[in-house]
């Protein structure tokens, strides 16, 4: 479970405005009850991606994906549900409980120390950012800019700024309010033999945010001063940790769902340079190498990874390291983008071309068969020679845990080399060929849209012998009229029992409790007490049509509608009651008591034909 009470979830999601949760991403338009945008999840050019405000839902008629504000977060950032839900109540201010009041205590304690090391941040990069820009001092950043080829409007889309030779910044953030030992966490200020003093100074400032947008570290490039060091990083602190961040990543999240890859390199300007090109999709690990937890990233945003290194012998070693990471990461397909020998992915796309770039992506080979192919193509004519091959790519193979990808593997090298694969497999001790299971470098089903694989919820009793029967059409439009006025709901009280499908009934159910307890009755928290996935895209659909559609029924239309319907539903409650009763015949029965019960059922269906209840 996701360990969070259900009164706190339903909680955060009324008080967050999923329009502007949502417009963090996309750029939306009023459409009717409705806005409007191009989906996050799918490249389209007509908008088809809808957001209801008053019912706190999402919807894309492109691709069918759709939910709550959760969802959104979930989907548009990889979070697991309980991260999303805790994400957005410390925007809200929601105080979400832990298990204990001494987890409890040590966990206001970490989000206290966190909020203000990210808040230490965001005043040094505003620092920056002045400096950069409104200052003389500031000329030697921008002389560099100028010299790379970056735009004034990137720098700003990246937040850029400059930390000069002599500058006041502990100083500046001691008048903010910012302690001291905050300033030390944060890596701003150090402590030397001559007492405190500036971590950055005379260096291009980048912000490292996370997914979020949140600063929490800086990358620093030298521009002045003979310091040896070219680049300086952060220290890692309580609200950095460089082996689970990617930078550039708050920026092309979206891109990278749309695009279904993300684009890794090593430098931070690599990024900021393919981003002005257009390659929207490209990130950085942050001075690292690339970690399984940069792989599960990427990952939860249902993308491929492109890695691109620089075409030297250094670039080829990072790609065999990153292959033992990709082998830890289950389902994560990985290509190898190969630049000309001498290139890097900034002097490449500023020279050819986002177009020429995105042509590299496309020819990109898998990994594995990258790195064994760049060990065959080095193997001479002699015997010597092939066995040190098939010896060095022994480590690769082993790596696979498909067996009937390895086997593919295997009969190419072998091939290749000029082996019997029999006797090769031997040689290498790679074992017999067996029932081949997922590996790391297939892609795995992915959840439909609108699924909750993370909140690990028991499956609808239904999901265990296949999906549920479509509800019928009459409940489904009293769901709908519902989920628009909840306090219809109370019509229903004495009508649970005329409902077929155990969704349906459930949704009126959780209506009835949530008007008569003051809960939540947006759309969003009624719809989250259902599991029939097929239901709930439906009624979502149908809401969001509704709120684009610029016409509304009155109170009074609307109330003749869902009387109409209402008796259409006790009719047909009253046709399965009849059936059932004529179906299930007992020896013992009395005929005439059975004949009055039929009477009765015939008699209460004329009464609603006729329009009286």
């Amino acid at each position: 479970m996701s360990g969070i009470p259900d009164d706190k979830i339903a909680e955060v999601r009324s008080r967050a405005d999923i329009a502007q949760v949502v417009g963090r991403t996309v750029s939306l338009k009023k459409a009717g009850r409705s806005f409007k945008g191009l989906c996050p999840f799918h490249q389209e050019k007509t908008p088809s991606f809808h957001v209801v405000p008053d019912k706190q839902i999402f919807h894309c008629f492109g691709c069918g994906a759709g939910g709550d504000v959760f969802r959104f977060l979930m989907d548009i950032d990889g979070l697991s549900f309980p991260a999303a839900v805790r994400q957005l109540a410390e925007e809200v201010g929601v105080e979400i409980p832990f298990t204990s009041s001494a987890e409890d205590a040590r966990a206001r304690a970490q989000r206290e120390e966190a909020r203000r090391l990210t808040e230490a941040n965001r005043k040094a990069a505003e620092a920056f950012a002045h400096w950069l820009w409104k200052t003389e001092a500031g000329e030697p950043g921008r002389a560099h800019l100028r010299e790379r080829g970056i735009l004034e409007e990137t720098a700003r889309t990246f937040g850029l700024g400059y930390a000069p030779m002599r500058n006041d910044l502990c100083a500046r953030l001691s008048a903010a309010g910012v302690s001291e030992e905050d300033q030390r966490k944060a890596g701003l200020r150090v402590t030397g033999r001559h007492g405190d003093y500036e971590r950055f100074q005379g260096r291009l400032m980048v912000p490292i945010r996370t997914t979020d947008g949140k600063t929490v570290a800086f990358g620093a490039r030298v521009v002045e001063g003979d310091h040896p060091a070219k680049y300086l990083n952060s220290a890692e602190s309580p609200v950095y940790h460089k082996s689970e961040v990617l930078f550039g990543m708050d920026l092309a999240r979206g891109a990278i769902r749309r695009a279904g890859a993300a684009v890794l390199v090593e430098g931070y300007f690599d990024v900021i340079a393919l981003h002005q090109e257009g390659v929207e999709r490209a990130v950085a690990s942050c001075g690292t190498a690339l970690t399984p937890q940069h792989g599960r990233t990427i990952q939860r945003l249902g993308a491929d990874l492109h890695l691109v290194f620089d075409g030297d012998a250094a670039g080829e070693q990072a790609v065999v390291r990153a292959h033992d990471v990709v082998a830890q990461t289950e389902g994560l397909l990985t290509r190898v983008v190969r630049l000309p020998a001498g290139d890097d992915p900034d002097a490449y796309v500023c020279r050819e071309g986002a177009e020429a770039f995105e042509s590299l992506c496309a020819d990109a080979p898998p990994i594995t068969e990258f790195l064994i192919d760049r060990v065959l193509g080095a193997v001479g004519a002699t015997v010597e020679e092939r066995v040190r091959a098939a010896k060095e790519i022994r480590p690769l193979l082993q790596r696979i845990s498909d067996p009937l990808a390895r086997s593919l593997y295997l009969g190419r090298v072998a091939d290749r080399l000029g082996f019997d694969e029999g006797e090769l497999r031997g040689h290498l001790g790679l074992g017999r060929p067996s029932s081949p299971r997922p590996s790391s470098g297939e892609r795995r089903p992915q959840p439909p849209p609108g699924r909750f694989p993370d909140r690990d919820e028991p499956p609808h009793p239904a999901e265990a012998h296949g999906a549920l029967p479509l509800a019928p059409a009459n409940e489904q439009a009293l769901c709908l009229q519902i989920l628009e006025r909840p306090l219809l709901a109370k019509a229903l009280a004495g009508h649970l029992d005329d409902f077929a499908h155990p969704e349906t009934r459930a949704l009126v159910s959780a209506a009835l409790d949530a008007v008569e307890e003051g809960l939540p009755t947006d759309a969003a928290s009624l719809l989250a007490h259902l599991r029939d996935e097929r239901l709930v895209a439906s009624l979502r659909r149908h809401l969001t049509e509704n709120a684009s559609s610029a016409s509304e029924k009155s109170d009074e239309e609307a109330q003749r509608w869902f009387q109409h319907t209402l008796r259409r539903l006790r009719l047909d409650a009253l046709d399965r009651r009849e059936a059932q009763l004529r179906r299930e015949t007992h020896p013992d029965e009395d005929p005439i008591a059975r004949a009055r019960r039929l009477s009765s059922l015939k008699d209460q269906r004329r009464q609603l034909q006729a329009g009286n209840e």
